[in-house]
């Protein structure tokens, strides 16, 4: 091989590794949120739809796009893919990153920036929204009744204290304003 194949070779070479940075995200991890506008209180699901690369993996969650992960899920592409529930407390706009790394290590990542939305919650009690807080309440927070962040009937709405739990203490409040607005 002459000097000029090895020079140019090496060019080559140095080259595809120099790309490999910029390459490596080539192929993102892709995601999606069950919602993107929540009150505060509400628990927002998210699940991975797919990545690639070599098993264990390490995924990690920035659901306030502040730059550290809130949840890290270690192991086999279908542990990590397992739906992530959270909860925002407070209202305003949230950027979501998705980070994960294989055993090799190549590291992809996915940003959403201001992809959820937090709106403050609509008037405690008035679980249907038109205004009053009547039987038609009553039922729904019964049903939420003794449920907590996370749970599907959860529903900020009945929970007057904010602690997260639906329970005697919201049930007082709720009877104090109930008949407000009929």
């Amino acid at each position: 091989m002459s000097k000029v194949a090895i020079i140019i070779a090496s060019l080559i070479l140095a080259a595809m590794f120099a790309t490999v940075p910029l390459l490596a995200n080539a192929l993102p991890p892709e995601f999606i949120a069950d919602k993107t506008v929540v009150e505060v209180g509400e628990t927002v699901t998210f699940t991975i739809l797919w990545c690639i690369g070599a098993e264990p993996y390490k995924a990690e969650w920035d659901f306030d796009g502040d730059g550290k992960p809130d949840i890290t899920v270690e192991g086999t592409k279908s542990q990590i893919m397992l739906p992530i529930a959270w909860v925002y407390h407070a209202p305003g706009t949230y950027s979501v990153i998705l980070v994960i790394t294989d055993s090799t290590p190549i590291t992809r990542w996915e940003e959403r920036p201001d992809y959820i939305t937090v709106t403050e919650v609509a008037m405690k009690g008035d679980f249907d929204r038109d205004g009053d807080i009547d039987i038609f309440d009553f039922v729904d927070f019964a049903d939420s009744y003794g449920s907590e962040t996370g749970d599907p009937n959860y529903n900020a709405i009945g929970d007057f204290n904010n602690d997260g739990h639906i329970d005697i203490f919201d049930f007082v409040d709720f009877a104090d304003v109930y008949g407000y607005g009929t």
